[in-house]
């Protein structure tokens, strides 16, 4: 998500969206957040961040991501009970490794990998 780092995709390389039953795309926001810190802790990569907003009616549901020329990958996930919170995310019904550490102190972080 930087065109400083081999291999990373700009912005307008990436899409999310889901489709509807009768297969018409709408879209889904999503920004970019560059490198942050909290305190003295830096974390030195972007993150893709996918608004909640859609979550109220969207258990069960999914999402697709297409980062540049690839294919189409489906993301789904299981909420925390009660809550607006991601408890698990899944690509191509693969669980997406969940970030550990200093960072998982901050920020619930899912990483894509292997893709």
């Amino acid at each position: 998500m930087s065109d400083k780092i081999a291999g990373a995709y700009s912005k307008d390389d990436i899409k999310v969206f889901q489709k509807t039953a009768d297969g018409k795309e709408t879209p889904v926001k999503f920004s970019i957040r560059p490198p942050f810190s909290y305190g003295d802790e830096k974390f030195n990569f972007n993150s893709l961040l996918i608004g909640l907003d859609f979550l109220a009616n969207a258990s069960g549901s999914k999402i697709l991501l297409k980062l540049g020329d690839s294919k189409v990958y489906e993301l789904s996930f299981v909420l925390n009970e009660g809550r607006y919170d991601i408890n698990k995310l899944l690509i191509d019904s693969k669980e997406a490794e969940k970030g550990q550490g200093d960072v998982a102190k901050y920020a619930r972080i899912y990483y894509v990998t292997d893709l």
